[in-house]
């Protein structure tokens, strides 16, 4: 067969020869795409900023994505798979802006065709600031009281201060932060704790470990307890000589740990005049004396001194 006779019979009804390899190509691709299935999942949103500004409104931070393909390949694709992110580096002042959402395909997806992907939402609203740091102390978040006759003392904290980074605007609202729980029901002796600072806001970072240790130092409560009406003593009054008067009184007023000092009793001899010092009969006036009592101290005791006679001894 010739040329010419190959030709004319290759051009022979060619319009339904056309028609009928535009068909069976619609029926393929419908077919590949009857068979495709459809699966979403949620990915984690990722902020790529390579200016100084950051976000500085509250933004979603998961999209939905969903991917089309064979069913036997699109369930191997896991959420880390997938990246999400908006990219910040084209915008370089603070301001409200409408920013697209992008993603893009790692790992297992890369390899998997046909694979068919779709993001919402398209695009997100954010209010840029400029990225900005600041310190700020910390405290402690105590709760609860020590042990009944206890009290907090003092505490410590290392570091007292800590780093924030965030919108310039945000962190000027910010003063302190706080720790986590520090718990000081029943306690009766000082401790140490290793605990988070808590930082509600999302959009500010808190630099370091977010961890401080508190160390808290517990002592007795300290009270004041009246004593009246304690007895005089006389001491060291030569044998020949005597006291001539009535009986003298006084107050004593002690400071201590409030569970030893509510049951203390006030021993004889509590308060004392020295009259090792006097010879002869006379009029005199004595300091008077508060006896030392290790676990307390004498807050007051009344009166400073007394006036008395010493007579000889009959």
């Amino acid at each position: 067969m010739n040329a010419s006779k190959l030709l004319e019979k290759a051009t022979e009804n060619w319009f339904a020869k056309v028609a009928s390899i535009f068909v069976a190509i619609v029926l393929f691709v419908f077919h590949r795409v009857s068979a495709l299935e459809e699966r979403f999942l949620s990915v984690p949103l990722t902020v790529r900023a390579a200016n100084n500004l950051v976000p500085s409104n509250s933004y979603p931070r998961t999209a939905r994505v969903s991917l089309r393909g064979e069913p036997s390949s699109i369930f191997l694709i896991m959420d880390s798979d997938i990246e999400v992110y908006v990219d910040l580096s084209s915008y370089t002042e603070p301001g409200s802006y409408q920013v697209p959402v992008e993603l893009t395909k790692t790992g297992t997806a890369l390899g998997i065709e046909p694979l068919e992907l779709r993001v919402d939402p398209l695009e997100i609203p954010l209010e840029l600031d400029y990225r900005d740091r600041k310190l700020v102390p910390v405290r402690p978040g105590f709760g609860g009281s020590p042990e009944q006759g206890y009290e907090l003392e003092s505490y410590t904290l290392e570091p007292s201060q800590i780093e924030l980074v965030g919108p310039r605007k945000r962190l000027e609202k910010i003063n302190d932060l706080s720790t986590d729980y520090i718990e000081l029901q029943g306690r009766s002796a000082g401790f140490m704790s290793q605990v988070h600072v808590v930082n509600s806001d999302p959009l500010i970072t808190v630099q370091g470990s977010g961890q401080v240790e508190v160390r808290t130092f517990i002592r007795d409560r300290v009270i004041r307890k009246n004593f009246e009406n304690i007895p005089i003593q006389f001491r060291g009054l030569d044998s020949g000589l005597a006291y001539d008067g009535q009986n003298l009184y006084g107050r004593v007023v002690l400071e201590g740990g409030q569970n030893p000092l509510e049951n203390f009793v006030l021993p004889a001899g509590a308060l004392y005049v020295d009259c090792s010092g006097i010879t002869l009969p006379g009029s005199y006036t004595l300091p008077v004396h508060a006896e030392v009592f290790p676990l307390f101290e004498a807050a007051v005791f009344e009166p400073g001194s007394v006036s008395v006679e010493i007579d000889a001894r009959r």
